[in-house]
C-alpha cells in the first residue's frame, strides 16, 4: 500500500547504496527518475543536478514539495561500482 500525504508537502526522496559486501557505498552514477501524475518523468542525476545532495558516503536525497494531486513513482538507479535500482510510489491526496 502507498503512503499517503497532503498536498504542498515537503517530502525527502533518499536512497542508500551498499556494495555486494554490504557495506556504504557510492555509485559511480546516481540517478533518480521522478513521475508526477499526467506529467512526463524527470531524471535528476547527482553532480548535474544541484537537486540531488549527497548525505554521506552511499547515501543520497532529493527533497520536493508534493503540489500535484495524484499517484507519484519514483526510482533511484545506480550504476558502475554499485549497481542496483530502488523504487517507490505515493500519493498526494487533495487539501
Amino acid at each position: 500500500m502507498a503512503d499517503h500525504y497532503e498536498q504542498d508537502s515537503a517530502l525527502r526522496f533518499r536512497a542508500t547504496f551498499r556494495n555486494n559486501a554490504g557495506a556504504l557505498a557510492d555509485p559511480t552514477t546516481v540517478t533518480l527518475r521522478h513521475t508526477e501524475p499526467s506529467v512526463a518523468a524527470v531524471n535528476y542525476v547527482y553532480g548535474t543536478d544541484l537537486e540531488v545532495v549527497r548525505e554521506s558516503l552511499g547515501i543520497f536525497y532529493v527533497d520536493y514539495v508534493a503540489d500535484a494531486v495524484g499517484e507519484h513513482k519514483w526510482r533511484w538507479k545506480g550504476t558502475g561500482a554499485v549497481q542496483i535500482a530502488i523504487k517507490g510510489g505515493f500519493i498526494i491526496d487533495p487539501e
